[in-house]
């Protein structure tokens, strides 16, 4: 349009020039005529090229502007893109209608026909070349959902670093593809082995959803003998498998099994001390057999307080700070056991408690 109206402009002049050059050269002198005639094709001239500059950078700017307007468009879906993605995945899979609570499926829920109109509106403003790249890494992304979610609630801890480091590869390499489209830019996605390194050292914790009590308690008995061992201790029956006792204590059979732990002593110190496990574990200085007497034992413990003397017990006490009920298991020391990073750390705590005690008693005991 505005080349035709610059055609039609032109025209104009140049038949006022050729009317004004034979006008002049009729009414005036040949000097004054050519005269005015070099001024008036200076001007036309003039005119013409100021005409022809302006086209290019009115061209110019509308290219630009037109350029900027697809970068912010492709800009805002490639970012979009991305959300929509992570919304996809948030839940670990990929859900093709959903029940909601009374058990009804909502197929209005379909996140792989979201994820195709995404890709879509990828394809609108990028090559064929860029949504194949893209493919691929979905693919591989899909696939390390799929893998992880497959695995069994025992493997998923092991696996997570693995997974997570999958899954960040291939969303590097989607950003990587997109980031090359936008700006025009190479870049290399951060190395999986490397992610997985650095997950690894993160010590990740994964919920489980079967939460076995049973493996949770045999760990318990497992790793309290471990660390009183490590604090100097003997450990009577060290090599006992608590499994068998933790099972039959969870069958819930009539006169359910419970009245276990194991025993320890400690070099210089006449007594057993011993740790058992009713609802909650307990701790203390049995008798050699039921009902012995030793005045001596029984005013050292007694001078701790806290401690409860039966036939079969100088003394024995709930753990006045990591109580633990294992039977109902509705203490909060048990977010810690089931925690892998806390576990440890935890019955190292406990074990530190039935320590102290032990020193206080031997202190108590030497006094007498």
């Amino acid at each position: 349009m505005l080349e035709k109206k610059l055609y039609l402009l032109g025209t104009i002049l140049l038949v006022c020039f050729v009317l004004l050059a034979w006008l002049c050269g009729a009414w005036l002198g040949l000097e004054i005529a050519s005269q005015l005639f070099a001024a008036i094709a200076g001007a036309i001239i003039a005119a013409i090229i100021t005409m022809l500059l302006l086209k290019g950078q009115s061209g110019t700017e509308e290219l630009k502007e037109r350029n900027m307007a697809i970068f912010n468009q492709k800009q805002e879906v490639y970012h979009r893109f991305l959300e929509e993605l992570h919304k996809i995945v948030q839940d670990g899979q990929i859900t093709i209608g959903s029940r909601d609570s009374e058990g009804n499926i909502d197929s209005s829920i379909d996140e792989l026909k979201d994820l195709i109109f995404q890709l879509g509106f990828l394809q609108l403003h990028t090559s064929e070349d860029t949504i194949k790249n893209v493919l691929d890494e979905l693919v591989k992304m899909i696939q390390a959902l799929n893998d992880f979610g497959s695995c069994s609630e025992k493997t998923r801890q092991e696996n997570a670093p693995v997974f997570y480091s999958r899954m960040s590869n291939s969303l590097f390499a989607v950003v990587a593809v997109l980031r090359k489209d936008l700006y025009g830019k190479e870049s290399r996605p951060i190395e999986e082995e490397q992610i997985q390194a650095v997950l690894k050292e993160c010590d990740l914790y994964v919920e489980r959803a079967d939460f076995n009590r049973i493996e949770m308690q045999k760990f318990f008995w497992d790793e309290l003998r471990n660390q009183l061992s490590k604090c100097g201790y003997s450990i009577i029956e060290p090599d006992k498998d608590f499994l068998n006792d933790v099972t039959l204590y969870y069958s819930r059979c009539r006169g359910r099994h419970k009245y276990f732990g194991f025993k320890f002593t400690k070099d210089g110190c006449p007594v057993t001390f011993e740790v058992q496990v009713e609802n909650f574990y307990y701790y203390g200085i049995v008798r050699s057999y039921e009902g012995e007497q030793n005045e001596k034992i029984s005013n050292a413990i007694s001078s701790i307080g806290g401690f409860k003397p039966t036939s079969w017990w100088y003394g024995w006490r709930y753990s006045p700070n990591y109580n633990l009920d294992f039977w109902n298991l509705n203490s909060e020391g048990f977010e810690e056991l089931k925690n892998p990073k806390t576990a440890s750390q935890y019955i190292k705590h406990i074990a530190d408690e039935i320590d102290s005690f032990v020193q206080s008693f031997i202190k108590e005991y030497d006094k007498m």
